[in-house]
C-alpha cells in the first residue's frame, strides 16, 4: 500500500516541478479585520477539534482489506487485524464476508454498540450505502468502507498514539487578498470526472461546473462539486510539498450567492493523508492543478513523524 501511495504521490507532483515567483509579493497586501481574524481563528480552533475527535482523522488507527471470509479482531496476535490491548480485549469479533455483504459477529467478551444498543450480531453497509453507520466495538468505533471493487474495515481508536505526537497545524498568516470572489459557470449538465486516489483507483466523481476567478491580475479555474448552498474543491499548487502538503488541499467555499462564489484560500486545507497512513484520499484533477503557489491557508507539517512518510520527508 505504501508503494502505492508514493508513486501516486510522485506522479502528481511531476506537473509541479519548477520554481515560480513568489505570487504573494505580487498581490497588494492589506490588513485583515477584526471579524476576518475571528472568524478564521474560530475555524481553525474548529479544525483542530475535528481532526481530534472520537471518530476524527488523527483517530484512525488502521484500514484492512477484507480479502477473505472471515477477518478476524482483537489485541492477540493471532487476529487478523490487530488493535491495541487497552482498546479491546484479545478477541473482538469477527467480519463475516458473504457475497456483497458484511457482518460483525460480537465475542461474548465484548461490548459492541450500535444507535446506542448492544448488539451481539450486526449487518454493516459501506460507505457507498445510503444507511451508512458506525459500529462501537469495545472502546474502538468501525465500519466497512467501499473503494473500487475493494471493501476495507477502518477502524477509529480515541486512544490513539498518534494524538499524543499530534504538534497543531502551521498555517499562512491570514491574508484578505487571498479571499476572492469567483464566478460559478455551472455545467449544462453535472459531470462524472474520473478522480484517483492515493490507492491507485480511480473512480467517477459528479462535478457541477467551474468557479472563475483572478488572482494577482490574471484569470485562474477550478472545477467544483456540489456542497448544498457552497461548493467543494481540490487542488494542487506550486507550494505542494515545499510549504504545503504535496497532494495539494481541499477548499468549501462560502456560501452562495446565485453564480457568486467567495472562495477564502486562507482556509485551504490538508488531506486526511496529511495526518494519518489510514486514509485514501483523491488526488487532484489536472485542471485543478494551478500554476502558481497559494501561500495561505494550512502548511504541511514538516518533520512530525505521524504525518505520511512519502509526503513529509
Amino acid at each position: 500500500m505504501d508503494e502505492m501511495i508514493a508513486f501516486a504521490l510522485s506522479t502528481l507532483v511531476l506537473g509541479f516541478q519548477g520554481t515560480a515567483a513568489p505570487l504573494t509579493a505580487e498581490l497588494t497586501q492589506a490588513a485583515p479585520s477584526k471579524a476576518q481574524l475571528t472568524d478564521w481563528q474560530r475555524w481553525k480552533s474548529q479544525r483542530i477539534e475535528s481532526l481530534k475527535a472520537p471518530t476524527g482523522w488523527l483517530s484512525v488507527s488502521a484500514l484492512h482489506k477484507i480479502s477473505k471470509g472471515y477477518t478476524t479482531l482483537g489485541a492477540s496476535k493471532e487476529s487478523d487485524l490487530q488493535l491495541r490491548p487497552e482498546s479491546v480485549g484479545a478477541k473482538a469479533g469477527t467480519i463475516i464476508r458473504s457475497g456483497g455483504k458484511f457482518t460483525f459477529q460480537a465475542h461474548p467478551s465484548t461490548t459492541t454498540i450500535l444507535d446506542g444498543e448492544a448488539v451481539d450480531q450486526v449487518l454493516l453497509s459501506d460507505d457507498a450505502s445510503p444507511i451508512f453507520r458506525l459500529l462501537q466495538v469495545g472502546e474502538v468505533t468501525l465500519t466497512v468502507i467501499k473503494r473500487g471493487k475493494d471493501r476495507y474495515v477502518r477502524v477509529w481508536d480515541p486512544g490513539n498514539e498518534r494524538k499524543k505526537t499530534f504538534p497543531g497545524i502551521p498555517t499562512f498568516p491570514y491574508q484578505p487578498n487571498w479571499r476572492v470572489t469567483g464566478k460559478l459557470v455551472r455545467f449544462a449538465k453535472p459531470k462524472d470526472i474520473p478522480v484517483t486516489n492515493v490507492l491507485g483507483i480511480t473512480e467517477p466523481t459528479t462535478h457541477i461546473g467551474k468557479v472563475i476567478f483572478s488572482v494577482g491580475g490574471k484569470s485562474y479555474s477550478l472545477t467544483v462539486q456540489d456542497g448544498g448552498d457552497r461548493v467543494s474543491l481540490l487542488f494542487g499548487d506550486r507550494s505542494n510539498r515545499i510549504s504545503t502538503y504535496g497532494s495539494g488541499r481541499f477548499l468549501v467555499s462560502e456560501a452562495l450567492q446565485g453564480d457568486k462564489v467567495i472562495l477564502d484560500f486562507n482556509k485551504a486545507y490538508s488531506p486526511p493523508c496529511a495526518f494519518t497512513d489510514f486514509a485514501t484520499c483523491p488526488l487532484p484533477i489536472a485542471e485543478n492543478k494551478l500554476p502558481i503557489p497559494v501561500e495561505a491557508g494550512e502548511k504541511r507539517i514538516k518533520g512530525w513523524k505521524g504525518a505520511h512518510e512519502s509526503n513529509n520527508p
